[in-house]
């Protein structure tokens, strides 16, 4: 029966194990939200762009 379990511990990594799986799930949610928050940061970045020159034109514009 040991014998069995060590065996069957073996193949459950070959496979990979619900561990495996698990972790790479993490992975990728990270990967994903590391990709929303650049792009959150881009957005912001591009409305204080557009504000900035908003008020340029308007001072200018007196």
């Amino acid at each position: 029966m040991w014998i069995l379990k060590r065996e069957l511990r073996k193949t459950g990594r070959e496979q990979g194990t619900r561990r495996d799986k698990y972790n790479n799930k993490r992975a990728v949610k990270t990967e994903e939200s590391k990709r929303e928050i650049v792009q959150e940061k881009m957005v912001s970045e591009n409305i204080f762009e557009e504000f900035t020159i908003l008020i340029l034109q308007i001072s200018c514009s007196r």
